[in-house]
């Protein structure tokens, strides 16, 4: 715990909501609470679900197939590969043996609506590892529940570096593979994805949108649109303090008067929605901000910040900033060579 506390606190408050789990009764019972809180409250855009190995996936098929049918995207961590995976899960991620890593346990973690992590370690003897129900007897776990954000999204952020690094099957057949931009997106499959637009003064934020458009929508995702040439120390963007929130494309055109924002909107496809976010601050601690009110999956940033001149260094325009402001994972877009998936720091 104390690791966790100086890894993730950066300076803030004390990690909270955080409880120990040893009784596997008691673990059991609350990943239950969890998987039925997605099924009857409002349903999450996507959940990391850990099931050590693909037998003990196909026992919770019917369970899972009933979320998935709600909308979520369900994200299926095991080792093996089920037969039956396309019923229960958007992606199967196939695991190599590990007992040691997070990725290999049992889990049920999401970010929205209300983010919770439930994490059951298993320190059983080897022969039982992975196999036998939960309960029983000879089995032991060692595990936490906990709903503060930095905790959850810490985990979300590994487990989807972990999605990519592992470039798992989707139900479609989709194969990665080129090290382009939509193959790293495609192994991530957000369902709220992060873009940086202006009114073309930035040739590196240009050339990354322009990639997204060239290569067509991203499955059952919304774009969220970051608009950096609305970005001032002295005027807050928005009309009223009321309508800070997501805008459409006819809304910005008709009231917020930036045609630029509108035409980039309309040129972008989109399986989903796309939204045009207005900063209310100056820096990418705004936009890290925004990102985690949004619950956006992942952000996607130009290259060029990794090595930011002095006015973005001094502004805040840095990738350690974002970072260290976001809990959705950071996807770097160099002007060369293959884009990288980052952890956050938040």
């Amino acid at each position: 715990m104390d690791r966790l506390q100086g890894r993730l606190r950066s300076g803030g408050a004390p990690i909270e909501g955080f409880s120990f789990l040893s009784d596997a009764k008691e673990m059991l019972r609350i990943s239950r609470e969890i998987e039925a809180e997605w099924v009857t409250g409002p349903a999450p855009s996507a959940v990391y679900v850990g099931f050590q190995n693909d037998a003990k996936f196909e026992l919770e098929t019917d369970r899972y197939s009933e979320i998935k049918r709600l909308g979520v995207s369900v994200y299926a961590f095991g080792e093996g590969q089920p037969k039956s995976a396309q019923n229960g899960a958007t992606t199967w991620v196939s695991l190599p043996p590990d007992r040691r890593n997070l990725e290999n346990q049992w889990y049920l973690v999401t970010r929205t609506p209300e983010p919770v992590a439930f994490v059951g370690w298993e320190v059983s003897d080897d022969s039982l590892w992975g196999h036998h129900g939960a309960t029983h007897p000879d089995k032991r776990f060692a595990g936490f529940v906990s709903q503060d954000p930095r905790v959850v999204f810490a985990i979300t952020s590994h487990l989807d570096i972990v999605r990519a690094s592992n470039r798992p099957a989707s139900n479609s057949g989709e194969a990665s593979g080129d090290g382009s931009l939509r193959d790293l997106l495609s192994g991530i499959a957000p369902r709220r994805l992060g873009l940086l637009v202006d009114d073309g003064k930035r040739s590196a934020v240009t050339r990354v949108l322009n990639s997204i458009v060239s290569a067509g929508p991203i499955p059952n995702c919304d774009l969220y649109l970051y608009d950096l040439a609305s970005a001032s120390y002295l005027v807050d963007p928005y009309p009223r303090s009321d309508d800070r929130r997501p805008l459409e494309a006819a809304y910005v055109r008709a009231a917020i008067g930036r045609p630029y924002l509108a035409d980039r909107m309309e040129q972008v496809p989109a399986d989903g929605s796309v939204f045009a976010v207005l900063p209310t601050g100056v820096g990418f601690d705004d936009l890290g901000e925004w990102s985690n009110r949004l619950g956006l999956d992942a952000v996607v940033i130009p290259g060029e910040y990794e090595h930011a001149g002095l006015l973005d260094r001094l502004r805040g325009y840095t990738l350690d900033v974002l970072r260290s402001a976001t809990g959705a994972s950071v996807v770097i877009s160099p002007t060369a060579g293959a884009p990288r998936l980052l952890r956050s720091l938040a």
